[in-house]
């Protein structure tokens, strides 16, 4: 990131200030924790943005930048479109130097493009491609359209002129592709809270600290007022992130607007060296005293992000993140001679790669093994078995019979309390309600797991 935004600025301190906003981004930290796609996905994007912009070009330094671009396009469902239109972008900024190139050159470049986008255009044309994306955009997302049928369903005694200009298919879609891209202009979602998704974020705090607010409006509006040259790209870069992810079902989406980091980030930190420069211009109390004021503003906000991080999210959201995986894990291990069989009741909803992860099972011995139901709606299938594991709805009546076999069940569908052998329990967490006018404060630990036998 450092490289990539000395490269587009020419600013050295500018990229300094940037790597540190990224370094300590509550966004960028979450998602590059847990190593989502949309991580992966953006490191190239930058490490494609660098080698392409600025400076002459061999014709290695294209073709890798290029490729990272390529690559980019299969690390994530979104990037099928992100990616192209990122390209472009950068072509487009760097047009000028372009056009300098050899004509072989440039037809090195057309031929790897080309040929890196045969595999996708081949997965279009497949019919689980198309599924998978179906289920997503708006356009054809069962979840989108129910809604707008219903609307249109109201308007059926009214004219037909009248029902095809203001509530056909395509108008609607169109007025709710409107609201996606108004959407992402959430405050509450980049500086309050955040995506209240367990998985996406953590629940009491936004996807930037609240004093960026400040800088990334301060940043933004110098940028324009000093006319610096590579605010444009940026500027577009968020355009194509926004209009790109408002094409989907959910808006806003933490993991498929991820990449609007990058110019929030660089506004932001170009706002904050704007503001200390202002600040260590003034008279020396005022100075002082802003600077002490700003510091603790600052402070306050790491810490708090910090202290939510790292000891609420752990417990808040144990359930999301199947904190007990492990532990679980760790019992069929330990027991794993005793049972020929262990079911994995589907309401428990453990995935089967928490299994394969935690019991370092052999990958050549699931491959041969598994079992896979018919693909869905969104061209997901689900796992029903491999080896001595399987995946189904658990019938007491019928499968109690069964011996050497491990149920792992919720609390909410065990059976009687003799056949259970253990269970397995998320961090205790506290609990604080309100009734009328009195607080009430309690601790309750959940149940995650129920394991069963019949002895």
């Amino acid at each position: 990131f450092y490289f990539f935004v000395r490269r587009l600025t020419r600013n050295t301190t500018l990229a300094l200030v940037s790597m540190l906003l990224l370094a300590i981004n509550p966004w960028h930290l979450h998602y590059g924790r847990a190593t989502f796609e949309v991580s992966v996905a953006l490191f190239l994007f930058l490490l494609g943005s660098f080698l392409l912009i600025g400076g002459k070009k061999s014709i290695l330094v294209s073709i890798l930048g290029v490729g990272c671009f390529i690559v980019a396009l299969y690390t994530y469902n979104l990037t099928r479109l992100l990616s192209p239109a990122l390209l472009l972008l950068v072509f487009s900024y760097n047009i000028r130097e372009w056009k300098k190139v050899a004509l072989v050159h440039k037809g090195i470049i057309t031929g790897t493009i080309i040929v890196g986008f045969i595999p996708l255009l081949l997965s279009i044309l497949n019919p689980e491609g198309v599924h998978s994306a179906s289920g997503t955009l708006i356009t054809s997302s069962a979840a989108i359209q129910a809604p707008l049928l219903e609307l249109r369903s109201y308007m059926i005694g009214t004219p037909v002129l009248f029902q095809k200009l203001f509530f056909s298919q395509f108008t609607l879609t169109g007025w709710e592709y409107i609201r996606h891209i108004i959407a992402y202009g959430s405050f509450d979602f980049y500086f309050l809270n955040g995506s209240l998704h367990g998985n996406h974020g953590i629940g009491n705090f936004g996807q930037f600290y609240l004093f960026e607010v400040l800088t990334i409006l301060t940043g933004l509006v110098l940028a324009f007022i000093k006319k610096e040259k590579w605010r444009s790209f940026l500027i577009f870069w968020g355009i194509i992130v926004v209009a790109i992810c408002a094409l989907t079902r959910e808006a806003p989406h933490a993991t498929r607007s991820f990449f609007l980091i990058l110019p929030f980030i660089i506004f932001s930190a170009y706002g904050l060296i704007v503001i200390l420069k202002l600040i260590s211009n003034m008279p020396r109390k005022i100075g002082v005293l802003s600077g002490l004021f700003i510091c603790v503003f600052c402070s306050y906000n790491i810490v708090y992000y910090f202290s939510s991080y790292y000891e609420r999210f752990p417990i808040f959201y144990a359930k999301s993140w199947r904190s007990e995986d492990r532990v679980l894990s760790d019992f069929i291990k330990d027991h794993n001679m005793k049972y020929e069989k262990v079911v994995v009741d589907e309401a428990a909803g453990i995935p089967y790669t928490s299994l394969l992860y935690y019991l370092g099972y052999s990958p050549e011995d699931f491959q041969k093994t598994v079992q896979r139901e018919k693909d869905d709606s969104e061209g997901f299938s689900k796992v029903k078995s491999f080896g001595k594991f399987e995946f189904r709805k658990i019938d007491w009546n019928i499968d109690l019979a069964s011996d050497k076999t491990l149920f792992i069940t919720t609390f909410e569908n065990r059976p009687e309390e003799k056949y259970i052998v253990d269970k397995i329990l998320y961090p205790q967490r506290p609990v604080v309600i309100n009734i009328g006018q009195e607080i009430h404060q309690f601790p309750v630990t959940d149940v995650a797991y129920v394991l069963v036998e019949k002895k």
